[in-house]
């Protein structure tokens, strides 16, 4: 069994009491599946970054569990069915979590993406993965000169043109090389 982190965000307009009973939903799906929950972390209503069906808000879930991968398949379809559900991402523990400070949120433990991601009902598939930095992505990009220098660097000329069609003759039509 490995641990695992999976943060929900609700939506706001539920009463506590339906938020108890999705988070208890999260709950049953680990247990039945022969997994063990470690710790639930209620963060409460937060603003969201961004708008996400239309809310501002949302109330956000921290569950830390042990289970076997195939949970994590069963609760990836349940979470894409629950219609009160905005996000969602699960995500392989390397340690305990800290809740969000009052600013934003903090990573807590060291995390790595191993899980399924983004949330939205896109029906693309799992999201998660690893995420690349962008020096690892255009690793292209080392190579070239800072843009500073490149706009430092004086304009070419344009070659003048002083034969052929180009410089405004025409050739003549019997000669050819």
């Amino acid at each position: 069994m490995r641990e695992y982190e999976t943060v929900i965000v609700l939506d706001p307009g539920l009463d506590d009491t339906r938020v108890d009973q999705e988070i208890d939903t999260v709950s049953s799906v680990i247990t039945q599946g022969g997994g063990e929950i470690l710790e639930v972390q209620r963060w409460g209503r937060r603003r969201l970054a961004y708008e996400v069906q239309k809310k501002r808000e949302g109330v956000y879930t921290l569950i830390r569990f042990k289970s076997e991968r195939g949970v994590l398949e069963e609760l990836h379809r349940r979470y894409l069915l629950n219609e009160s559900l905005l996000r969602h991402l699960t995500v392989l523990s390397l340690g305990p979590s800290a809740p969000p400070s009052a600013e934003g949120f903090t990573h807590g433990g060291e995390r790595r993406g191993e899980g399924y991601g983004h949330g939205g009902r896109r029906g693309d598939g799992f999201g998660g993965g690893r995420r690349y930095d962008r020096r690892d992505r255009d690793s292209d990009d080392a190579e070239r000169e800072p843009r500073e220098r490149r706009e430092l660097r004086e304009p070419r000329e344009p070659l003048a043109a002083t034969e052929g069609p180009a410089a405004g003759g025409a050739e003549p039509a019997g000669e050819q090389a």
